[in-house]
């Protein structure tokens, strides 16, 4: 027993580490990571489709880089993503089936950190036990719930962020090697391998390794390394990374901002007792006394706060880039982390009782993760669970049953919702092209396309609660029959409907019919609709610049006909089609329709064929031009025919046809391609030379110090306060640059203004009221100059009406709303806005202009929240009786959805005679919607208020059919019972007696 004791005491390092593995490990049952499902949860579903698109690649012997016609009209895969990750997926796929594959390779962004936090601080010199215990503290960031997107942790893995994970962990222990070996100046060829294996997973850890290595440019001897390290990086993914910043003009910016509200969010409450280390290291560092190599954990946490001055930096710096700011606050995170284990490690150290006390704390934190891990172990079973073990995975499999076809077939859209949740992920229709081989619009790359701002904007047009993810592009209020004009251009024939409110505006628009029903699901299809992925033009298009040519073709796509497209003027000038066409630059609403002379349109037939990186067109009449419905991208090349390809409205080809048949071939083989694959190739040589001379010497390869440790010099103090002074500044001006955070900073100021005070009538607190009003004011107005464009212009414009209305300048809300409504007919605020220019125009005693606001609010917008209240403005114009009226005139037109707001505003004034008839038209026309519940709601409260009204027994009977429709049986049989004691004449009806027998059959049933 004692040698066992003994053998575990020189291992006792090696125990914590493994005791912190096994409960990482624990979180992960074995029975769902070896269940052959596919993976489910927040973006990492869809990336199970492109393990399985590159493991076909691998065995065709083709280049990873490939065209998929799947979302987005077509983008370039791999391009624009990192392929490493789906590489090893497919890899592993040969040896075990691809759903477990993919699992594992998941877990890489998570188990491995604690191992590579060993190891960085290992490296870093630190001394037992102080790695281990930075190991340990690892679990505080992973097991933390307070971000899921930010990356590096568990919750943001099984968001879909396990590329970036993989990527964080090989970035933590590279950031100790490096200081470890640039002083022996070794290890370079390993190290270029690491840092491009990090590229290949990520790019914001790739940043933070390549500028955290700026600390040891201040000793010129290691510029040298650096610059050889970095740049045989590069040529190592050379074959990717060049084609892909070749090619950044032809993909779209994403530079979103977080919005960060409380410190908590960065440094959470359970970070707190780790970081405490820090002082407490501080204060041992300054003991009288001193220990061996003290002087080196001293350097080290130099460097550590460097790391950390990094991350905030690129934190603050990032959108100027067009960066996701917040993928670099995960490594100051860490690096505190890490600086807490160094200080508590030096007090354990000098208590004398290391391990001990290192395992009281690992306890500590492992006890605290067991009590603290909801919701992860649930998110874990979710994800790894799969699809198929989800509650609507019957109508999501049938759904894509019913549309199964190829990418030939028009594509479908699908309403964006929370209601997907129940298939698996939010996200579950971005993978039709997985599951049932039709291509859709929208996608997880979003950033890879051209068509991306295209294909969001049309999806705010047929969703209730649309994801707008582009801060500078604006986007549109629900408008179904726009919709079905985009739906069009997009050759998207179908669409995938899960809400209430966009089914019943589809089920009144003329431009959709219902096909078929899964619930929650339902398909509509465009009315004659005719497909093609090739459309002869009719009119003759024009040109425009190619400088701002993506604003320019969004506004055309916005504003248009979409019928005269806008073909972009390539660089250069020649004698090509581009170059007889009109330069436009006027009104994009009043695009004048030339006929192309001779066109014939109904005469050119045309052909096409979508295949794997290729678009074969036939045309029957050669010269005239083609609207392909593929996305642009300068990769695709004439292989066989002749002819002349452009970009066109909104993000499209345009092709001239010389031949009768023209063959597009999407090329990753030639050009830039063949340039990165030619310097990779170098570079592999040179790496396997380099290790291969280095071990029959003997040695790693490094010049005549090697084995010696040069340390860096101490950073001066200038240059500490310079860089906290750029990162103050960087950070501190992040609302200015966003228009996301300044919309949110001025909201913030006007609601402050709400709350200034309960007495409106003090002075003080009058004043106080509107210095905070005008201040949200500039705040708002600046916003819209600034950012014109932005998914909160809508917002800061009706927020700033109402701090006009508020103070009773009518004058200046009205002309700030009349010009916006008109440039901005698609406004997600326009029934808003009509609402307040009611107000405004009431306030100028303009009542006739006032009204008739109120009523284009009413009618245009019935859907609205703001349709009752101008409902009940009407009130205090018109006479009850004539806007009840109207609301019979909806009612028995079956406009129900029109009806509803009047009747609820007749419904609810404290007066008036025809409250009754009003209260018991709403119920019914809730009934006539399909809201059951609503309408059962409703006839409760008026039978309770009218219980001998002569139409009670009516009311009874719907009230049984609400119930009959949600399940209520009981409840139902009880309402038919009622008014057959009202009306025993009802017993004679025929379709009352239909009702009550099916009502008592499915009560009996039940009992």
């Amino acid at each position: 027993m004692s040698d066992l004791l003994n053998e575990l005491q020189r291992y006792k390092a090696l125990l914590i580490l493994l005791v912190v593995e096994f409960f990482l490990l624990f979180l992960f049952p074995p029975q769902l990571l070896f269940e052959q499902t596919i993976i489910a949860g927040g973006d990492t579903a869809s990336h199970y489709p492109t393990a399985e698109i590159l493991k076909q690649r691998l065995l065709a012997g083709a280049p990873p880089v490939t065209w998929s016609h799947g979302n987005y009209a077509g983008f370039p895969l791999f391009l624009n993503y990192f392929p490493l990750p789906f590489f090893a997926a497919a890899l592993l796929s040969f040896a075990i089936p691809m759903q477990v594959a993919f699992k594992l390779i998941t877990l890489l962004a998570v188990i491995p950190l604690p191992l590579a936090v060993c190891g960085c601080l290992r490296r870093l010199g630190y001394r037992d036990p102080i790695p281990v215990l930075g190991s340990a503290f690892s679990l505080l960031f992973l097991l933390m719930k307070e971000n899921s997107m930010w990356g590096g942790n568990i919750a943001s893995t099984l968001a879909g962020e396990f590329s970036c994970g993989i990527a964080f962990s090989i970035a933590v222990y590279l950031i100790g090697k490096f200081h470890d070996d640039i002083g022996r100046n070794r290890s370079l060829f390993p190290n270029s391998v690491l840092e491009a294996l990090i590229a290949l997973c990520s790019g914001y850890p790739l940043l933070q390794v390549g500028f955290g290595s700026s600390y040891f440019l201040f000793r010129l001897r290691f510029v040298r390394y650096l610059l050889s390290l970095h740049a045989l990086a590069f040529c190592l993914i050379a074959f990717w990374l060049l084609p892909l910043l070749w090619r950044l003009p032809w993909d779209t910016s994403f530079n979103h901002s977080w919005n960060i509200r409380h410190w908590t969010e960065v440094i959470p409450l359970s970070f707190l007792p780790a970081i405490l280390g820090i002082p407490l290291g501080w204060a041992v560092r300054r003991l009288s006394f001193s220990l061996p190599e003290e002087g080196t954990d001293a350097e080290a946490d130099r460097y550590l706060w460097w790391q950390t001055a990094i991350a905030v930096a690129g934190f603050g710096i990032a959108p100027l880039a067009g960066l996701v700011d917040i993928r670099f606050l995960p490594f100051a995170q860490l690096m505190l982390l890490l600086l807490g284990a160094s200080g508590w490690g030096r007090l354990f150290i000098r208590l004398g009782r290391p391990y001990a006390l290192t395992a009281a704390a690992t306890a500590g934190i492992l006890l605290w993760g067991a009590f603290h891990l909801d919701p992860i172990p649930g998110w874990i079973r979710w994800n790894y669970g799969g699809f198929e073990s989800k509650p609507l995975w019957q109508s999501f499999r049938q759904t894509n049953d019913f549309l199964r076809g190829t990418e030939n077939d028009p594509r479908v859209f699908y309403e964006h919702g929370d209601v997907h949740n129940g298939a698996g992920t939010i996200r579950a229709f971005e993978m039709l092209p997985f599951f049932s081989g039709r291509s859709t619009l929208e996608g997880l790359y979003m950033q890879s396309s051209v068509s991306s701002p295209f294909v969001f904007y049309l999806q705010s047009e047929l969703s209730q609660a649309p994801s707008c993810p582009f801060p500078l592009y604006y986007y549109s209020r629900f408008d179904a029959r726009r919709a079905s004009e985009h739906l069009r251009l997009f050759n998207a024939s179908q669409v995938i409907a899960g809400t209430d409110q966009t089914c019943e505006a589809l089920d009144r628009s003329p431009q959709f019919e219902l096909q078929v029903a899964f619930s929650p699901f339902r398909i509509y299809r465009l009315t004659d609709f005719n497909p093609s992925y090739a459309v002869p033009l009719r009119y003759q298009p024009f040109r425009i610049p190619e400088k701002d040519w993506k604003r320019t073709q969004f506004e055309w796509f916005r504003a248009s006909s979409l019928d005269v497209p806008l073909v972009v003027a390539p660089g250069g000038s020649g004698d090509g089609y581009w170059n007889r066409l009109q330069e436009w630059h006027g009104d994009l609403r009043a695009m004048p329709r030339q006929v192309i002379a001779n066109a014939g349109v109904g005469d050119v037939e045309v052909r096409t064929a979508l295949e794997d990186n290729r678009i074969a067109v036939e045309t029957s009449r050669t010269g005239h031009p083609l609207w392909l419905k593929v996305s642009y991208h300068p990769d695709w090349k004439i292989a066989e025919g002749s002819g002349e390809l452009y970009l066109a409205s909104p993000a499209f080809m345009l092709l001239v046809p010389h031949t009768p048949r023209v063959v597009l071939k999407f090329d990753s083989r030639h050009g830039i391609y063949a340039v990165g694959i030619f310097l990779s190739l170098a570079a592999c040589l040179t790496v396997a030379g380099g290790l291969l001379h280095g071990r029959i010497s003997g040695r790693a390869a490094a010049d005549s110090t090697a084995g010696a440790h040069i340390p860096p010099p101490a950073i001066h103090p200038v240059v500490w306060v310079f860089l906290c002074l750029a990162v103050v500044a960087a950070v501190s001006g992040r609302d200015g640059r966003d228009p996301l955070l300044l919309y949110d900073r001025a909201l913030q100021i006007y609601q402050e203004s709400d709350a200034a005070g309960p007495s409106p009538e003090d002075p003080a607190t009058a004043a106080r009221r509107a210095e905070q009003l005008e201040e949200a004011r500039i705040l708002f107005a600046r916003c819209i100059e600034r950012f014109p464009s932005s998914p909160v212009l809508d917002h800061c414009v009706h927020f700033l009406a109402l701090s006009f209305l508020k103070q009773e300048r009518w004058q200046e809300a009205a002309d700030m709303l009349l010009p916006f409504l008109e440039s901005h007919p698609d406004s997600r605020v326009s029934a808003e806005c009509l609402y307040h220019l009611g107000a405004a125009f009431r306030g100028l005693k303009d009542e006739r202009a006032s009204t008739d606001y109120f009523r284009q609010s009413l009618e245009r917008f019935p859907e609205s929240l703001w349709a009752k209240h101008a409902a009940a403005r009407l009130l205090e114009a018109i006479p009850p009786e004539e806007l009840f009226r109207t609301a019979v005139d909806h009612f028995e037109g079956e406009d129900f959805l029109r009806a509803v707001p009047i009747l609820e505003a007749l419904s609810e004034h404290p007066e008036l005679a025809l409250r009754p008839e009003s209260a018991r038209l709403l119920a019914y026309a809730q009934f006539h919607r399909n809201q059951w519940e609503e309408a059962a709601k409703l006839l409760i409260a008026w039978l309770n208020a009218y219980p001998s009204h002569p139409k009670a027994a009516e009311a009874w009977v719907t009230l049984g059919e609400c119930h009959m429709h949600t399940g209520s049986y009981e409840e139902a049989l009880q309402d038919l019972k009622n008014a057959l004691a009202l009306d025993p004449g009802l017993a004679g009806s025929q379709p009352f007696r239909a009702v009550f027998d099916t009502v008592e059959e499915f009560a009996a049933g039940i009992r």
